[in-house]
């Protein structure tokens, strides 16, 4: 992505169809649930996110409300489960 993206930690609350996913985002303290997807290159390396990880998102200065993630930390959240 170009350089105006937002980048900020989640945690994946759940899993949906085709790569996309609920995640809840922290964007500067405040707490917001967004539809995320995996960026290409990890549907290219086949890496899997699991409800709980911990990911790095980032969000175009568009919407707040979409969101690609773009590495999968391995730091579990103590509230997902």
């Amino acid at each position: 992505m170009s350089g105006d993206a937002i980048v900020c930690r989640g945690v994946v609350l759940e899993a949906g169809r085709a790569g996309h996913f609920v995640v809840e985002a922290d964007l500067a303290g405040m707490k917001r649930r967004v539809l995320a997807k995996l960026s290409g290159k990890m549907r290219q390396a086949w890496v899997r996110v699991v409800a709980g990880d911990d990911v790095e998102l980032e969000f175009s200065g568009y919407s707040l409300d979409r969101a690609r993630i773009s590495f999968r930390g391995t730091i579990q959240h103590p509230r997902a489960t």
